[in-house]
């Protein structure tokens, strides 16, 4: 019986502890996506800005900037938490 209750107690620590990394997760989408509305509207401005005539191909641009952005941040944050 002492051996089911410590379980029980173990597997409540992991239900909590995966359910906190759904929330962070979770709130990462939703920074993300407003970090996307910002991102297309400064390319529509800086289309108007320098008058540039392909949108498309700044929009793709910025694209591959952000994934620059999130791939180091990525690694940086997998490196501090080893």
């Amino acid at each position: 019986m002492k051996e089911i209750l410590q379980k029980s107690k173990e597997f409540q620590k992991q239900v909590k502890a995966q359910t906190g990394i759904a929330l962070a997760a979770a709130f990462a989408f939703v920074i993300a996506f407003s970090w996307n509305e910002f991102l297309k509207e400064a390319v529509i401005s800086l289309v108007g800005l320098f008058g540039v005539q392909n949108a498309l191909l700044l929009r793709f641009l910025a694209a591959i900037a952000a994934t620059i952005i999130g791939v180091l941040g990525i690694m940086y944050f997998a490196k501090k938490s080893q």
